[in-house]
C-alpha cells in the first residue's frame, strides 16, 4: 500500500542520487516553513527515566 501511495504522489523510494535526496529534503524544509505553526507537530520530550 505504501509503495502505491508513493507512486501516486510521485515520490521515488529507491533513488540512488544524493543530489535528488538533497532536493527532496530542501523541498520538504521549504514546505514546512510555509505552513502555519498549528499544522506542524510539536516535538515533546518523553520522560522515560524509571
Amino acid at each position: 500500500m505504501a509503495f502505491e501511495a508513493a507512486a501516486v504522489v510521485g515520490v521515488r523510494l529507491f533513488d540512488t542520487s544524493p543530489t535528488t535526496l538533497a532536493n527532496y529534503v530542501a523541498n520538504a524544509a521549504t514546505t514546512l516553513t510555509l505552513m502555519p505553526r498549528s499544522v506542524r507537530t510539536a516535538t515533546t520530550v518523553i520522560d522515560d527515566d524509571f
